[in-house]
């Protein structure tokens, strides 16, 4: 870790989320978190529409928005 100080940085100090962002542990946790929105996508476009049909009005209405 240099002492190179990017925009909004002080010198000295180490921009966490950059390294974190760069990381590999980063690109983990995003490819998981992507998966999860897109089997969730898969969900409400498919058997989750018909699922839907059975909720209340309340739950009706969180399904929709």
């Amino acid at each position: 870790m240099g002492n190179a100080a990017g925009p909004g940085l002080q010198k000295g100090t180490v921009d966490f989320l950059a390294k974190f962002t760069g990381s590999e542990q980063f690109d983990k946790v995003f490819k998981e978190g992507m998966g999860l929105v897109e089997e969730t996508a898969n969900y409400l476009d498919g058997p989750g529409r018909t699922d839907s049909k059975l909720l209340d009005r309340s739950g009706a209405i969180a399904y929709a928005t």
